[in-house]
């Protein structure tokens, strides 16, 4: 499965950009008029993205192979359908081929009609060669009788013209068997000939049977269908759309294998990482939280479009076990808050009390002193205190060192 287009991905960024980097729960900032408070509480510090579900597996429903590498969409089912095995779920106009599929029985009949004919015909002429060549030899055989006779017993004119005849037998009986061999070459030929007519006709028949049969797509698993986008309309693929060999049609993927893929845009290098916990929130169901912990982070981030300037990082997020997962697809855009820091009863100091201008991070107290603080992980309103300060300390906002009082 692949990301939603950079365009959303990048517009859900943007609309995060004022909190792509950490916030957290906890108490709202103060306002001028009170007073500022060293407390005891749960610090969490989360980093927001945005991102799609996808599936690490399922199945790919594309135009098989055919002969004219491309078809037309007769029918296919709604985005979303959920199908049984065996369901038809697109049908692929196969006019071309139904067209000429009884013409292509018919050359196959004649072909077939033809080679019986032949065979008749060669069966006869055979069958009056071998009749001629048989009378050539009982005529052969008695030439032979006479041309044995010794010369001492017959006048000296006959006996020349027994060798003569018997030099004609020959010569006719030798002829006799040459015609018949060569029409029993020529026969088969003939025959061999309209075998190769029947054959094409019954190959191109088989093409087109199949082809036929192909172009009813069925489901091979069951599943909830996610049509695939045409590239030329920029939309989902729908009927009356022209389709070519290869074209992913419709994905069935596994509902079981759902994980998120949230982007992390180049400036947060490093602050998503594997084993961090994760909280989902699909627009489409902004009443479902999902859970889930990071897997893997790209090593390499891109850019999303060809013209951007801003490249991202890919998160991907296992899921949690939910009951929500069928009202879960694929190509879902969702929120995704990932949590890179959290800390129980932690000692919390609101940040419009710190001065973090000079080198070393200082509280302003309630009477206008600056005490030097030692601080832990920080996010948009708090940070944790880990020396210079107790809970129930009063404090002011303050004011950078350097500036205007």
């Amino acid at each position: 499965m692949r990301l939603a287009p950079a365009s959303i991905l990048l517009a859900a960024i943007a609309a995060f950009s004022s909190g792509c980097g950490e916030s957290t729960t906890g108490a709202s900032p103060k306002t001028a008029d009170e007073p500022l408070r060293v407390t005891r509480g749960d610090f969490r510090q989360q980093l927001h993205l945005s991102g799609e579900i996808e599936a690490a597996d399922g199945v790919s429903i594309v135009v098989p192979r055919l002969p004219n590498w491309q078809t037309t969409i007769k029918t296919i089912v709604e985005d979303g359908t959920r199908v049984d095995t065996g369901a038809v779920l697109a049908e692929l106009d196969s006019t071309p081929f139904s067209t000429g599929l009884e013409q292509k029985h018919d050359s196959h009949a004649d072909a077939v009609q033809q080679r019986t004919q032949q065979q008749a015909r060669s069966a006869a002429e055979l069958e009056k060669l071998e009749f001629d060549l048989e009378r050539s030899r009982i005529e052969l055989d008695k030439a032979k009788m006479k041309a044995a006779i010794p010369p001492e017993i017959l006048p000296r004119r006959e006996y020349e013209d027994n060798q003569l005849a018997l030099r004609r037998a020959e010569v006719t009986h030798e002829k006799a068997k040459n015609d018949l061999e060569s029409k029993r070459r020529a026969a088969g030929a003939e025959v061999a000939n309209v075998q190769i007519q029947i054959d094409k006709a019954r190959s191109e028949i088989a093409t087109a049977e199949e082809a036929i049969s192909s172009m009813s797509l069925r489901a091979p698993s069951p599943g909830v269908v996610i049509l695939g986008e045409n590239q030329e309309t920029g939309r989902k693929y729908q009927a009356g759309d022209t389709v070519w060999v290869g074209n992913q049609l419709i994905s069935i993927p596994n509902l079981d294998t759902l994980r998120v893929s949230a982007l992390v845009i180049d400036v947060d290098d490093g602050k998503v990482v594997p084993g961090q916990r994760a909280e989902i929130v699909p627009d489409a169901y902004p009443e479902i939280r999902l859970t889930g912990t990071v897997e893997s982070v790209t090593t390499a981030a891109n850019s999303q479009r060809p013209e951007s300037l801003r490249r991202a990082f890919v998160a991907t997020i296992a899921l949690d076990k939910t009951n929500a997962r069928d009202k879960l697809r694929p190509g879902f855009s969702v929120r995704v808050t990932v949590l890179r820091v959290e800390e129980k009863g932690a000692l919390l100091v609101p940040r419009a009390a710190l001065d973090l201008s000079g080198g070393k991070p200082m509280a302003r107290t309630r009477r206008g002193k600056l005490v030097p603080v030692t601080l832990g992980e920080c996010n948009d309103h708090q940070c944790v205190i880990r020396e210079g300060l107790a809970e129930g300390d009063l404090l002011s906002n303050a004011t950078p060192r350097g500036a205007a009082s």
